[in-house]
This record gives C-alpha cells, structure tokens and sequence, in this order.
C-alpha cells in the first residue's frame, strides 16, 4: 500500500491532526463495517467493525480488490461491470441509496447485508465509501413473523370448536372459522355481514355489551355463558372465551422477532484523512442520526440523518444538550447522565428506548454513545448514533402480541392441542386441557414420546399414525381413538393432526387437537338403548292392537254374520224390526272398535297412507249418495255447491278422505234441524289449497264448547239429546286430515248453524290410466256350485259361515279346526275355493296360503282370508303374499256372498 498519503497526513497541523484523530475514533468505533475502495475496487480502508463482520484482518485486507474478498462469486462479475460503467460515465445505480445484498465471509459463508455506497471526490481521485450492516437477525425476525401468523391461521381454520374474531367497536364479525359455519348454519359471507348482536338474544342484558367491550380493549379476558340462536330459529347455550387483540389495524376480539443485534450506525473506518472526509461520509447518511457531543454532552456536529430523524436542523442543534431528545420521565430518572457515565467508564454505552423529536412526538430508538479519547487517553467527547427503530419495534410488539394471542388460544381451547418435533415426535407443547385429561403435569410430559405414558401397543399404532401424518400434506382427521389416562380411565377422542413444515417444504412438526368425546359417545349409546326400547314398546303396541282387533271382532262376526241371515229370511216386518236393532248395535260397536284402532295407529305412526291426486268432485259425489239414506230419514235436504264439480284435485287418501267427509256429511245431517238443508261447497283457499266445506242449518256450537270439539270421546252433551255417535268421530277426522298434511276447522254461529271445512294442497289431475273397476254381471249366481274349505277354530264363525254358504244350495262346505287337518283335507277334496282364519292353533292362516301356493296340486285354488286382524299392513301383506281377498270380521253376509258368487264355478 502507498505511504505517501500517510505521511502528508502527518505533516499537517496539530489541530488539523486533532480533527484526523477524532475522525478515526468516530469510524473506529461505528455500529456498521465503514469501507473504502479506489475506481479501480481495491480496499483503502477497513475499520474495526468490518474486521468483526467478515474475518478479515486490516493487514490481510488492505490493498485487495473487494470483489475477490466480500463480494460472492456469482455477483463478481456483475460489480466489475458497475465500476467500469462509473469509470466510463461517472454514473451507478447503487451510488446513494440503501439496498439489501448478500456478502462473503472470509469462511466461505453467505449472509445477507444492507448497504450504502458513496461516491467523493479526493483530490483528483474518486472513492467509494460503503456503510454494510448484517440483516441476518432482522430476516429471521420477519420470518419468525410470518410464522407466527401462519401457525395461528392454521390453528384457527382447523380448530373443531367455532372461532370467530369481531370488532369491539362496531361488534361487527371480521373473520370466522369452518366448525362456526358448520355449527351456526350462516355462510361465511353472512357473517361477515352480520353483528355479534344478530346471533345473541336481545334479552340477555344488552347493557353489559359495551362494559365487556371496554374490558377487552383494556386487554382482560371475558369468560362466560351466553346463549346464541342458530340461522334456523334454535337457541343454544355457549361458553364465551374472548381475549382482546389487534386485528388488521382493528381492536378486536377472539371468541376463544427480527432478533436485533444493533445497528451500528456510526460512520467509520480506520481513516487517516481529513475532517472533510468525515464530513461528507456523515453527511451522506440519512438512515442514522450521527453527530459530536463534547464532554458535558452538547451537540457539536450534526448530519443529515439526525436532522431527519429528530427534526432538527444544524442550526437550532448545535450548542443545545442532548437530553432534550428524552421523555420527560427518563430525564428525571437520569437516565441522559447515566448514559454517558457509562461511556465514559467502559467506552460504550448501548441503549433503546422512547426518544422525542423536534414536534413533540415519539419514536423508538436504537442508540450508541462511544467516548471518543486521544492517543494519551484524554477525552474529547463522545459520539453518539441513533437510529428510529419504530418500524421493527412494532414488528417485534407484533411478533411478541401474535406469540401471547396464539398460547391463548392454545392455553384456553377446551380440547387436548399438542405439539411434537417431527425427528423424535417429542411433546414440545401441551396446553391445559391436555393436562387435565391425561393426568399429567407439563413438566411431565414435554420432552416425552408416547412410549413414556402409553402401553406398548399403543405407543406403535400412535407412532406409526404420526410418522403417516408427517409424510402427507393434507390434515388428518381420526373420529375415534380409544387414549388410556392416569385418573379417568380409557377415554374416546376424536382427533385432528396436521403437519408443519417450513418455508423448504420439510416436516419439522406435528400438531394435534384432541377432543373427548367419551360422554357424547356414552349419551349415543343410551340414545340408541331408548329408541330400540321405543321401537320395542311399538312393535308391543301393534301386536296388542292386532290381538284386540281379533279378540273384540270375534263375538262381532257371529253378532252380525247371524244377525244379516236373520235379515235375509224374515219377513214380518215386526221380527226384521229387531233384527235390525241388534245389527244396528253390533255396526255402532264395531265403528268404536275401528275409530279407537285408527287413533291409536296414527298416534304411534303406523298408519300407513296411500296420497295420491284425487278427484274432489266424485270424492263428494259418492259421500253424498252414501248419506243420501240418512238424509231421507231425517228430512235435510242435501245440496252441492256449484264449484264442486269443476274437475279440481287434491292430493289425499281417497277412502280415507271419504271417511273424513262422511262424517263431517253424517254429523251435519243429524245435527241439523228437522227439514233442515246441508251444504258441500269447495273452493280456493290460501297457500295452494282446496277447501271442502260443510254447511249445516242446526243449532250452532257455542264458543265455549268449540275448544273441546276435536277432543276423543267428548260428545258436548249430545249423549243426552238421543243423537247417536262415539264422540271420536272429529278426532278421528282430525288425526286423518293433519296426516294428510291438512287442517280441519269450523265456523259457527248460535241459532243459525255450523260450517266445517277441511284444506288440503291441490294438486294437478292424476295420471293416465287409473280407473274404477269394470265390473261385469255373471251368471245365475243362485245356480253357482262348488266345494268351499273353511279352516277356523271357533265353533260359532263355522256354524256362521256354514248358514251363509246354505244361501247357495250347490254349494258343498268342508269344516277343519286346525290348519293342518284343513291342508289334509284340501290334498284330499281338491276344493275350489279355501276360506281360512289367521288365527289358528297349530299354524298360522299365513303359513297355510303359504303351502297352498306352494303345492302344484292346489296352486290354483284361491284362498280368501278371513279374519279379525284388520291392520292395514297385514292386509296388504296378505294381498301381496297370494290370497285372492281379505275379508274382515265381523264379516259382510252380502261381501261374502259375492266373493262366492265370483270364484266357485259356474254351472
């Protein structure tokens, strides 16, 4: 290296050599690597902190070019070029701006750098002065950042509880979670439309909204139970956990660090030149504040950074005392005087803090105070740098408030949150829960593997579980897992368990959220033990209504079934009198008997229904010529509005519709008064429609009996008028209309009469093809003969059907007590028709159609049931299973005797 620029320099005065010296000090002891290299790269100067940065000593460095020592390989030649551009225009683009590269140690290793390059003109030399800083802590900060944020994200989309976030301001929702949407029913786009208010109940003490919103933004945690209503109507309980935050520049509420090394910021190298040089290196600064304090620490010098930062300028500066930059508490804690007594007595003194500026305002500063003393050690001075450090304080506040937010989060989530380290699936974090449902403390646990806490075999499956997360990339989702704990047994938790990788894409942990659903599986079970006892109890009902239904239709089928023989041979009028008194009786208790089946059936849903388009005009039609003979009777005056017949449908069950409007017809005939009219009208009626209306002309029902009017077995007195009826008539109807997915009412007026109407939907007409029998006349069926079969066990319906049969002088009848005996004699007289109860001693009349059919010598033989079991589902299953009719008892005399007259043979 040339000497002759030293030796001038020791040639100058002695107080240009005290102003060389304080330079060197102030450069000697920057927060940066100062550099200096000549046009042609070579390294001019190198002062302490650069030797610290890249390992490079001064002896070894001085006289290099720069490119070949700190520069990497592959931005050589990239820098050779940007020299010879200056050299050839006097122009770069790096000259006087800050920009972010990345620099070669001595060792080899790369690291990223801030850097500031100047260009001055010495003489007639140009040189370059470069500030460097290591960014290396500062990168990390911002990754550890982005991190932060990411892991908490992460937690709040896969948490299974709802999580929402909301401004305490506006109580408006600024982000929800999955399980939230799932839960509450709203989309999230309407809730981020919404208001925390909209979801709770006005009711619940509105006041106290504005006292929780001002505890959180004091920064409290609000716990407590609330009650929230869901987007279908349904109100639900919650536990609220809130904890305050900052959310995109928000106070809001959650409803559940570039590590710096400082910036050495004071310019300088080792330098031997004049004060001009120190000049215009600090003058071309403006990130630090660079300036002289003499030893009382008053401002002697003043850059350009310090005038940006502090919003003084030169002038207003110099002279003044450099505690006028503190806050007001820390100048009367002393702390400006502290500052430079221990730079004073170490030689350094490194603080950070609020500092104020110029307008009163504050900023966060890194600062550097360094006594600045001549060869024979007499101080000078001090130098002092400062940097506004605001920006990365607020990153730093982030990270630190991100890292607090997310162990909340972790700390108060009612479910197990669990972390392991991807290399051992060592517990590197556990939260309270967790603790609470494995029996073990924290200390217990992080540091451990599954095999310190689980059996053997248990400790593999989680293991070899884990190790399969950690190799995908999507979240694991187990619904069941049986975990054995220290103080509550074997537990049932369903849990999620997603990997974490890092920014290369390499596991490097293992999350897990587990939560206990022990008691919910508990309460399933019992659910499922109720509902089989329930179904249990039903199926006991319908085997109870089918007995009864035998056991009362029984004695019914002689009752009737004799009682209509009587009818069809007598003739005095005197002996057809009682005759028709005891079928009229026995009708009336089997009309008991089948609406008390019906209520009873539709109650415990087993009624079944058959809905389907039909006509209203021939519904009506045929209920008014099955009331056509009691109208006679009575003298009322049957009428059909003119909308009846205008070819309309609703969608019922046709024979159930017509047992609802016979006895809504039959009510209103013998309610009315003697010579009295009844009218069936239909038209429109709200939501799509059809209302069926009775009108009758009788007294009216008063208004205090109309509440009681649908009520089973309530007659409202008429008991004593001598007006036949069960009183379950209405109820019946009523029952039947709802199941229909109608309504049934009524509008009555004292002394003038009573409307009661039934609305079903209308529906548009029904499919082609759906007819009405075509039926035929036969041949003289007095003349008919054959061999009839009759399988019953009770004496009286044999003797009954036995008299039915003389009807048909032809007719041949073969008895059998028991269904094996009848299948022997069916083998043995090849019957043409077999009549058969189900009910039977050895087998059932099922089993019995069941041999028939599946005998090829009495396949073709029809079989007509015939018994006291009148449960629509038996009839259909017998329908279904082969037999050629279902006849109920008590039995119809004039049914049966067609059905003979359709199946045996004619002569």
């Amino acid at each position: 290296m040339d000497r002759k620029p030293r030796k001038a320099v020791r040639c100058l005065s002695n107080g240009q050599h005290e102003g060389d010296e304080r330079f060197r000090l102030l450069v000697a002891h920057a927060l940066d690597a100062v550099i200096t290299i000549d046009a042609q790269g070579r390294i001019t100067s190198w002062n302490p902190q650069a030797e610290r940065l890249f390992g490079w000593p001064e002896a070894d460095i001085l006289g290099r070019l720069l490119s070949d020592t700190i520069v990497p390989p592959a931005y050589r030649a990239a820098h050779e070029r940007g020299l010879a551009h200056f050299r050839a225009t006097g122009q770069g683009p790096a000259l006087n701006r800050r920009i972010e590269l990345t620099a070669l140690r001595r060792d080899g290793t790369e690291f990223p750098v801030e850097l500031a390059i100047t260009a001055m003109r010495l003489g007639d030399a140009t040189v370059f002065s470069a500030f460097l800083r290591d960014i290396t802590d500062r990168k990390r900060t911002e990754k550890a950042l982005r991190d932060s944020e990411g892991s908490f994200r992460l937690l709040f989309t896969a948490n299974p509880l709802p999580m929402w976030l909301y401004d305490l301001e506006s109580l408006a929702f600024l982000e929800v979670n999955a399980a939230a949407v799932a839960r509450y029913g709203y989309s999230r786009a309407e809730f981020l439309s919404m208001r925390i208010t909209d979801i709770r109940l006005p009711e619940d003490e509105p006041l106290r909204l504005d006292l929780i919103a001002r505890e959180q933004l004091s920064g409290r945690r609000d716990t407590g139970e609330w009650r929230h209503r869901l987007k279908d109507g349904r109100i639900i309980d919650v536990r609220v956990t809130s904890h305050s935050l900052e959310f995109a520049e928000r106070h809001a509420a959650l409803v559940v660090a570039e590590d710096i090394t400082d910036r050495k910021l004071a310019e300088a190298a080792r330098v031997r030149d004049s004060e001009e040089r120190f000049r215009l290196i600090a003058a071309s600064v403006t990130d630090y504040g660079i300036f002289i304090l003499d030893p009382e620490g008053r401002v002697v010098s003043w850059n350009a950074g310090a005038e940006r930062i502090k919003g003084y300028r030169v002038d207003e500066i110099v002279g003044q005392h450099f505690s006028r930059f503190y806050t007001e508490e820390d100048i009367r804690g002393g702390k400006p005087a502290q500052g430079l007594a221990v730079a004073r007595a170490a030689g350094r003194f490194e603080d950070e803090g609020w500092r104020v500026r110029k307008d009163g305002s504050r900023f966060w500063a890194s600062v550097e105070i360094t006594a600045v003393r001549d060869p024979g050690g007499r101080l000078h001075g001090f130098s002092k740098v400062t940097r506004d450090s605001t920006e990365r304080k607020r990153k730093d506040d982030a990270l630190r408030e991100a890292n607090r937010f997310l162990d909340s989060i972790v700390e108060n989530i009612p479910h197990m949150v669990f972390v392991k380290d991807a290399d051992e699936l060592r517990f590197v974090r556990f939260n309270r829960s967790g603790e609470d449902l494995l029996g073990h403390s924290r200390d217990e646990l992080l540091g451990k593997n599954n095999y310190d806490f689980f059996p053997p075999s248990q400790a593999d499956a989680f293991t070899s579980q884990d190790r399969a997360v950690l190799a995908g990339s999507r979240v694991v989702d187990i619904p069941e897992e049986p975990v054995e704990t220290r103080e509550h047994g074997t537990r049932i938790l369903h849990t999620k368990k997603i990997p974490i990788r890092d920014e290369h894409g390499v596991p490097r942990y293992l999350l897990g959220i587990s939560e206990d659903i022990t008691e919910r599986k508990r309460a399933e079970e019992t659910l499922r033990e109720a509902r089989e006892d329930a179904e249990r109890a039903n199926n006991a009902k319908s085997e109870f209504l089918s007995r009864m239904s035998h056991e009362l239709r029984t004695p019914l089928n002689a009752i009737l079934g004799f009682g209509q023989l009587l009818e069809l041979r007598l003739e005095q009028p005197r002996d057809r009198e009682g005759v028709d008194q005891i079928l009229k009786a026995g009708r009336h208790l089997l009309s008991l008997i089948n609406e008390v089946l019906d209520i009873s059936r539709i109650e415990s849903g087993r009624f079944p229904l058959s809905l389907e388009p039909v006509l209203v005009g021939e519904a009506i039609g045929r209920v008014m010529d099955l009331a056509g003979p009691l109208a006679t009777e009575r003298r009322v005056e049957l009428h059909a509005g003119g909308a009846v017949g205008d070819g309309r449908y609703v969608l019922a069950d046709s024979q159930r519709l017509q047992q609802v409007l016979l006895n809504l017809v039959s009510n209103g005939i013998k309610y009315n008064r003697e010579g009295g009219r009844l009218t069936v009208a239909c038209g429109a009626a709200d939501r799509g429609c059809l209302r069926i209306s009775v009108k009758d002309g009788g007294a009216g029902i008063p208004q205090a009996q109309r509440a009681r009017l649908f009520t089973p077995f309530e007659r409202l007195g008429a008991e004593t008028k001598g007006v036949e009826g069960t009183g379950l008539g209405l109820a019946l109807s009523k029952r039947l209309v709802e199941a229909m997915g109608g309504s049934i009412g009524l509008e009555s007026v004292e002394g003038e009469g009573s409307t009661f109407w039934v609305e079903l939907p209308e529906t548009g007409a029904q499919s082609a093809g759906l007819c009405g029998d075509d039926a035929t006349s036969g041949p003289d069926r007095a003349k008919r003969r054959g061999t009839v079969l009759y399988i019953e066990d009770n004496p009286s319906n044999l003797r009954l059907v036995e008299q039915v049969l003389a009807e048909r002088s032809a007719t041949r009848f073969i008895p059998a007590m028991q269904g094996r005996l009848g299948l022997a004699l069916a083998r043995e007289h090849r019957p043409d028709l077999i009549l058969a109860d189900l009910h039977l001693p050895d087998m059932s009349g099922e089993d019995v159609l069941r041999e028939v059919l599946g005998d090829p010598a009495l396949r073709g033989t029809p079989v007509i049931v015939l018994s006291a079991d009148a449960t629509p589902g038996r009839i259909r299953r017998l329908i279904g299973a082969g037999a050629r009719a279902y006849l109920t008892k008590p039995l119809d005399v004039r049914q049966l005797l067609a059905l003979l007259d359709t199946e045996l043979p004619a002569p």
